[in-house]
């Protein structure tokens, strides 16, 4: 029987939250409390997914989104920054991303599943360079066919749409039975997967609260939980 495993990349596959931590010390906002510095994170993610589409149907340019999902963050928290600002760390934040490291055990994760005969692929949003960058500084790639790598901007369709779930089942010529997401986004992530009938399995390793009436295969907080699911079920 044939089966596959796909995962999400950011917050998924490395600790999106440091990068954006460094680009704020980085551009000089020392005065920001360290203990807004999640809050302000899950706000930018917020507002990253509410503007996609407006990205998607070419109302705004990326460069615009990355402004504004910042901006709007801050302003939230009632905490000033220019879009000048909000430009430069962005910049130093697409900087720090280069720098990724996996989660420890994502690597040793990949390795057991392609030994339980699934084939691993990465499903995510994102600027087709831009995410292809990411997987390969994280060092994934010997683990992942190419034709296995699916990058809303590649396929022109982004999650939480359906039909990137759909483009990914086609592709890899498996029933939908016979697939497992792994994501930390519950809208994007959970709700569509789940509701084609994938084993969608929650990394809430943020402690996020359930957006929808939806119910994941599983919700985990650690990476390697994967395969203690998948080895019960």
């Amino acid at each position: 029987m044939n089966k596959a495993i796909l995962f999400d990349v950011d917050d998924t596959m490395y600790d999106q939250q440091q990068p954006f931590a460094d680009a704020l010390f980085s551009v000089g906002m020392t005065s920001v409390p360290l203990s807004l510095i999640q809050p302000l994170y899950i706000r930018s993610r917020y507002y990253s997914d509410l503007l996609w589409d407006d990205y998607g149907k070419g109302r705004l340019t990326l460069e615009e989104l990355r402004i504004e999902r910042v901006r709007r963050a801050f302003e939230d928290f009632q905490l000033g920054m220019t879009k000048e600002q909000a430009l430069l760390f962005q910049q130093h934040y697409e900087r720090n991303q280069a720098n990724i490291e996996p989660f420890p055990e994502l690597r040793p994760l990949l390795s057991a599943l392609q030994s339980l005969n699934y084939e691993v692929g990465v499903l995510t949003n994102g600027p087709g360079p831009h995410q292809f960058a990411k997987i390969e500084t994280l060092g994934i790639l010997p683990y992942v066919k190419r034709e296995f790598i699916f990058i809303s901007d590649e396929v022109g369709v982004a999650k939480p749409n359906k039909q990137i779930f759909l483009h990914a089942a086609q592709t890899l010529k498996i029933d939908h039975e016979d697939l497992v997401y792994v994501g930390d986004n519950w809208t994007n992530d959970i709700v569509p997967s789940s509701q084609l009938g994938w084993k969608a399995l929650w990394y809430n390793h943020r402690g996020h609260q359930r957006g929808t009436d939806d119910k994941p295969y599983a919700e985990i907080n650690k990476l390697d939980l994967v395969l203690d699911v998948l080895s019960n079920n």
